[in-house]
């Protein structure tokens, strides 16, 4: 009985160091995993931030192109309906500016060509690093009926990114 007292008194002392350490170093890489995952996810949210503002950007101008009459110049093709992919050489774009229009000490971007929704000729300074072009195709997909491709764009890390809306409008509205 002596034997099996001698044995419980070795097994209640507890952990030992060695135990403890290896312990520990599962705790720390598991740690380190999860650490590098929230990095990852903070990256992919200001990716997504990004899509997002473009989006809302380029469909804010189509909107604005909806509302423009058949026949304004804003909706004028240059002649290639083959083009509405050309973010290069495009129809019309809007304009950089780089300048503190309105004194808030951020620089501005501006539409060209009037498509300005609050008579500003701003439209946000968040948004000052994206560019808005658009191409128009003519009697595209039908007779008097225009295809109006708008494309936001911006840079980051050198690499150029772009988001597109299309949107069709036909000579009458309803």
């Amino acid at each position: 009985m002596s034997l099996a007292g001698n044995d419980m008194a070795i097994n209640d002392r507890g952990f030992s160091l060695i135990e403890v350490m290896v312990a520990l170093a599962i705790l720390a890489i598991g740690l380190l995993g999860l650490l590098n995952l929230s990095f990852y996810a903070i990256r992919a949210n200001k990716q997504n931030k990004e899509i997002v503002w473009a989006r809302l950007l380029a469909e804010q101008t189509a909107q604005d192109l909806q509302l423009a009459d058949y026949d304004d110049a804003l909706l004028q093709d240059d002649g290639d309906t083959t083009d509405l992919d050309d973010s290069s050489n495009p129809d019309h774009s809007s304009i950089l500016v780089g300048i503190d229009d309105d004194g808030d000490g951020r620089t501005d971007e501006e539409i060209a060509d009037g498509l300005d929704n609050d008579g500003d000729a701003l439209i946000d300074e968040d948004l000052r690093n994206y560019s808005i072009v658009w191409n128009v195709a003519d009697n595209v997909p039908a007779d008097q009926m225009k295809t109006i491709r708008v494309i936001a764009i911006w840079t980051k890390n050198n690499y150029r990114h772009t988001v597109k809306v299309d949107l069709v409008r036909g000579r009458y509205k309803w």
